[in-house]
Order: structure tokens, then C-alpha cells, then sequence
């Protein structure tokens, strides 16, 4: 199936951006979201079914992933900055201050929780490549990171 792409880009590139900013807080960096998205759109045409699903659902879902693409790479950059008085500092966007503790909370669980929930929400990765990486099932990775956020809730509550 061929898109019109002219067409969904006029139709579609503001949504996209809403979409995006949705998700990463900062205009210039969700019109580049929209950007990305819509070259991935016309990239993934082929794959898009409209017996499947509907082409907003199809879109969303890329948009939302682009920008979650965009989030992970984001927070593990690493600069280093020189103040006015010649002295240099690290700016870090990976250290969330709303997630300063969780790393002693996530000490508190029994290992085998937080060490998927660490790989998942600390370092970015999927639970796919957290299986390829601890090297167990799939299943296994999903029911450890839903036991161990049900023991987190219970820290944090």
C-alpha cells in the first residue's frame, strides 16, 4: 500500500509534534521527533495493514517510540562544561533527581528484581535485550519487573 505522503505530512506533522512533546517537554526537540517520525512513516509504509489496526494507532505508536528513542539517547549524554572562572563540571543528564533514591531502593528487593528493573529504567534497555543480556526467557524478565515494581510501590508507599 502507498501512502500519500504529501497528504499525511499536512495532515499529520503538527499532531506529531503534540504527540511528541507530549512525551520529551521541549518544543525543538519534539518537531525534530515529528520530523524523524514522519520519515520512518514513510520508511514503514509497507508494513502499515489497514485490515490490522487504524493509521492513527500505526502513527502514534511510531511517534511514541521515536521519541522514546530520542529520551534514552538523550539522558545517558555526558558533557563536560567550563564555568566562567575556568573550572570544569560534568553535566549529567542521566542523574534524575526524582530517581536519586531509587537506587538504594531498588538495593532493598531480593537481586533478581533489581537487577531487571536497574538494566530497565536506570539503563534503558528492553526487556528483550535484558533477557539476551541475564540470558533467561522473555517471560521471566516481564514477571520480574512486575513483582519487583509491585515491591518498589510498596517502598514508596
Amino acid at each position: 500500500m502507498s501512502l500519500d505522503m504529501k497528504q499525511i505530512y499536512r495532515g499529520y506533522f503538527d499532531t506529531a509534534v503534540s504527540i511528541a512533546f507530549k512525551y520529551v517537554k521541549d518544543k525543538d526537540a519534539a518537531k525534530d521527533i515529528a520530523q524523524d517520525s514522519m520519515i520512518k512513516v514513510w520508511k514503514k509504509q509497507d508494513s502499515f495493514n489497514p485490515n490490522k489496526n487504524k493509521f492513527f494507532a500505526w502513527f502514534y505508536k511510531i511517534v511514541k517510540n521515536t521519541a522514546y528513542d530520542k529520551y534514552r539517547n538523550d539522558k545517558k549524554k555526558i558533557m563536560i562544561r567550563t564555568d566562567q572562572t575556568g573550572l570544569e563540571y560534568i553535566d549529567c543528564y542521566s542523574i534524575n533527581v526524582d530517581t536519586i533514591d531509587m537506587i538504594s531502593n531498588l538495593n532493598k528487593l531480593q537481586p533478581k528484581y533489581s537487577e531487571v528493573l536497574s538494566l530497565s529504567f536506570i539503563h534503558g534497555h528492553t526487556q528483550v535485550k535484558i533477557s539476551e543480556l541475564l540470558q533467561i526467557p522473555l517471560g521471566t524478565v516481564k514477571s520480574r519487573v512486575k513483582i519487583g515494581m509491585r515491591e518498589l510501590r510498596k517502598i514508596y508507599l
